[in-house]
């Protein structure tokens, strides 16, 4: 069996390291990911809409198709293009502006 390379968070007193708790917590985090994905595509529709609007400034606007590019599906990025929105999302993670 692989090594566990990364381990779960919260308290490791009480953690469960069990092949059952860590069942348990991958599910866990799992249904925690795909709610936060859809918290993130909500997101983006509401920025876009505010865009197609005309209430983002220009500087807004640039972040938008940086950080949620518009595509066709289907449609090839760019490496360049594929690497700014890299960027622009390690960014967000170290200063969320706030």
């Amino acid at each position: 069996m692989p090594a566990v390379k990364t381990q779960p968070t919260g308290d490791p007193g009480t953690a469960d390291m069990s092949a059952t708790g860590l069942i348990a917590l991958a599910k866990r985090l799992e249904r925690e990911r795909a709610e936060k994905m859809k918290q993130i595509d909500d997101v983006r529709v509401m920025l876009r809409r505010f865009d197609r609007l005309g209430g983002l400034t220009e500087e807004q606007g640039a972040w938008l198709d940086t950080f949620f590019p518009e595509k066709e599906k289907g449609q090839r990025r760019s490496a360049d293009a594929i690497e700014a929105t890299r960027k622009a999302r390690e960014a967000a993670r170290k200063d969320t502006g706030e």
